[in-house]
């Protein structure tokens, strides 16, 4: 695969799996988000995104909508990397099928099972995360309450308004990525998972 691919699939999954991410109440493990851990338990939601990563050598930004159904799931993505390069992009899982879509060069990439499991349900592995300390504190200009976590090598801030996290930042291998969480929803947009007709389909084995 081309190392623009395997950027939007690192910046897309990353989108996917930041929101599931573990926080701690009463020394319980739950979702970042009440509603949206409810959504997905019971198997449909939606969301959009914006998320930028930074690091001393090159930056990245990205706005995009995840939506999921069942097995079923669509990421749309917009990216702009440093030096005014941009892509646009949609992944589809069907199952056990991954689809890469470019849009813009009308092709269809179809690569099997990637290993990529849709978030179910509460999350049980917080991958060493454990709570740093909470406070309130400015987020484009808002006052807004957060909590720090840190595991090895990794930290990251929730931010939050009310009981819904809006906000997440990690810092993790040099790298700086803040993640906005916009229009969760129970539902998902009709289309999210069509495959586009007329597209040339290449085929990978991994």
């Amino acid at each position: 695969m081309k190392p623009r691919k395997k950027t939007i699939l690192a910046v897309v999954m990353l989108a996917a799996a930041l929101p599931a991410c573990a926080r701690q109440r009463n020394n319980q493990q739950t979702l970042s988000t009440p509603r949206l851990q409810d959504w997905i338990r019971e198997g449909t939601y939606s969301y959009e995104y914006e998320v930028s990563t930074v690091s001393e050598s090159s930056s990245m930004e990205a706005t995009g909508k995840i939506a999921v159904q069942g097995a079923k799931m669509s990421i749309e993505t917009n990216i702009e990397i440093q030096n005014g390069i941009s892509s646009k992009s949609n992944i589809l899982i069907d199952g056990d099928e991954t689809y890469m879509i470019d849009h813009e060069g009308k092709m269809l990439y179809k690569m099997g099972n990637m290993g990529f499991e849709i978030p179910s349900g509460i999350v049980v592995d917080a991958s060493g995360l454990q709570k740093a300390g909470e406070g309130q504190g400015e987020f484009e200009g808002a006052n807004l309450s957060y909590e720090d976590f840190e595991a090895v090598g990794v930290k990251m801030r929730f931010y939050y308004d009310g009981a819904d996290a809006v906000a997440i930042v990690s810092e993790m291998q040099g790298y700086l990525t803040t993640l906005k969480i916009k229009n969760a929803s129970n539902t998902v947009p009709s289309g999210s998972f069509d495959i586009p007709e007329g597209y040339l389909v290449i085929e990978y084995n991994f």
